[in-house]
């Protein structure tokens, strides 16, 4: 006796034969399709249910070769689906009888119950994605591409569905404002919901950059500061004097995400003190993010202001002057 959830994952092709008797019971039998194997480069399809369909699927052949069909690899498995009523209760029966070692697991077929919970981890991690989105993945931990997860979902059709499931599956509802509007729509409710600020700059118009900084972040930059003020009482060379600043091509599909550092010496580590995503790569779009930075230095040195605490270093904290 079988649980039906074992035959769905199992990933077997089952054809329904009709009805028979079977044990005193009268049973669906269902046989399986074996699967389609090709001679030349072992590339296996899995067979359509349909008996006209796997026909010509038959005489199809093979993209690797484009010469001869794929062989068909027969299966003496099958199973008998019937019910049994025994003390009020209705029990549903599913009996294997045979095996599947004429042939190899075919590829694709109706997702695992292991592989719909990953697909729920990957919707889940990013409400608003895309099926092409969950397709590729991002470099965020935790991303698995969809294929990586069951080569069937390569297909986009097939990503599509299963992400509507999965969104169906965890009660996520999808937004119906579409394209950029809905973009400046979450990130106003995003704003009003989160009680610490993070975006302090941004553009629609002209350049266009979003710039994000929490409270801790400049609070970074103000006690860099007051470090490199005292520091300099010391000799130029003193300390890790400046900021490093870098920007990262990989982390959004478009756009580049600029981000400066300072050395704390409390943490005795880089920190982060300002991010900004820009959507061109020239100087009118690079010049907010440098102008928020020393606007910043300006206000936290004070009377006590001087050109070098504008200056730029490596992060072999060799001392060079960036350009404003």
């Amino acid at each position: 006796m079988y649980c039906w959830s074992r035959v769905k994952d199992s990933k077997w092709v089952w054809h329904s034969n009709g009805h028979t008797q079977h044990e005193g019971h009268r049973a669906e039998v269902r046989v399986c399709l074996g699967v389609f194997k090709c001679d030349h480069c072992g590339q296996l399809s899995r067979p359509k249910t349909e008996p006209g369909a796997r026909k010509l699927q038959a005489q199809m052949p093979c993209r690797s070769r484009l010469v001869q069909p794929p062989l068909l690899l027969n299966c003496m498995a099958r199973t008998y689906h019937f019910t049994v009523h025994q003390d009020h209760t209705t029990w549903l029966v599913w009996e294997h009888h045979g095996d599947h070692d004429s042939h190899e697991r075919p590829p694709g077929g109706t997702l695992s119950k292991k592989e719909e919970d990953a697909v729920d981890v990957q919707v889940s991690r990013h409400h608003d994605a895309t099926a092409h989105q969950l397709r590729t993945g991002d470099t965020g931990p935790g991303s698995v591409p969809f294929p990586n997860i069951s080569p069937s979902l390569a297909n986009p059709r097939a990503a599509r569905y299963q992400l509507s499931q999965s969104q169906s599956r965890q009660g996520i509802l999808t937004s119906p404002v579409k394209g950029g509007l809905s973009l400046l729509h979450s990130f106003g409710i995003l704003c009003n919901k989160l009680k610490t600020p993070f975006i302090v700059d941004s553009s629609i118009h002209g350049p266009i950059y979003i710039t994000l900084q929490t409270p801790f972040m400049n609070r970074m930059i103000l006690e860099a500061v007051e470090t490199w003020i005292e520091d300099a009482q010391d000799g130029p060379d003193a300390g890790r004097h400046g900021f490093v600043t870098d920007g990262d091509h990989s982390f959004f599909r478009q756009g580049l995400l600029l981000v400066s550092c300072v050395f704390s010496k409390v943490l005795n580590s880089w920190v982060p003190v300002l991010y900004l995503w820009i959507d061109g790569q020239d100087m009118p779009h690079h010049r907010p993010h440098f102008r928020h930075i020393f606007q910043a230095v300006v206000k936290h040195s004070g009377s006590r202001f001087d050109r070098k605490l504008l200056l730029h270093v490596h992060a072999s904290s060799n001392i060079l002057r960036s350009s404003s």
